[in-house]
């Protein structure tokens, strides 16, 4: 064998060797480096994903964070405009409160019995406990107008489903010549109204009483009835 045929073999074997090492730099390090490499810049991806997520969720909260003093509030407003029980007591004494302040001489409430919400169809909410009221009040033009006024402007929600005024004459003062009484802001006459409205709560408590109660109180006073359907009147003095 010549040199020349040595050198050909040797070549050969050479590159049959380079070969094979290829193949197994491919199959043994490139090839699961490479899948390696390829989860990574998957997980890469998703961390990335992730991080943007995380910072909208950060800055979302830092937004509520800013306005959660403004919904705390407004959802101290709607606790007031519908508790969570019906509160009748603490409302009676809202009405002889605003009864007070605008003058009016006699003031008359009648409560039914709370009801639950009825049932609507779907997709439309359905209207909370509520409670039918009766008013009836008694007082110069003025002061029955401010009463309603007042009435409108309370925390609790108060929806008025219906309004009356009358024109009492008062026949004693007519006949003693017709003196303008001031607390009626008119010549001897009075306004009687009747007013029908509904109060709502977020629920009724158990053993709520099956029958209605009816409270009558003075400017100056108010007392509740203690027991299911029963009825208590109080008067001024003199």
């Amino acid at each position: 064998m010549n040199l020349r045929e040595k050198r050909k073999r040797l070549y050969f074997a050479t590159g049959l060797l380079a070969v094979v090492l290829l193949v197994a730099f491919y199959f043994l390090v490139w090839s699961p480096k490479g899948k390696q490499i390829s989860a990574a810049d998957a997980n890469l991806s998703t961390l990335n994903s992730q991080i943007s997520s995380a910072t909208n969720q950060i800055t979302s909260l830092k937004q509520f964070q800013e306005n959660l003093p403004v919904a705390q509030a407004e959802m101290g407003r709607l606790n007031l405009a519908i508790p969570q029980y019906p509160q009748l007591a603490n409302f009676i004494l809202s009405l002889n409160t605003i009864s007070s302040e605008s003058g009016i001489s006699f003031i008359s409430i009648t409560s039914a019995q709370p009801t639950a919400p009825t049932t609507v169809t779907a997709g439309v909410l359905p209207l909370p406990p509520q409670v039918q009221l009766g008013i009836q009040v008694q007082g110069g033009y003025f002061q029955v107008l401010d009463f309603m006024n007042r009435l409108d402007h309370l925390p609790r929600l108060v929806v008025a489903t219906s309004v009356n005024l009358s024109t009492n004459t008062n026949s004693a003062q007519s006949a003693a010549g017709g003196s303008t009484n001031t607390a009626t802001g008119s010549s001897g006459s009075e306004i009687s109204g009747s007013i029908k409205a509904v109060i709502y709560s977020q629920t009724i408590p158990n053993g709520v009483p099956g029958a209605s109660s009816t409270t009558t109180v003075s400017s100056t006073t108010t007392t509740a009835a203690s027991s299911a359907g029963a009825t208590t009147t109080t008067t001024s003095a003199g």
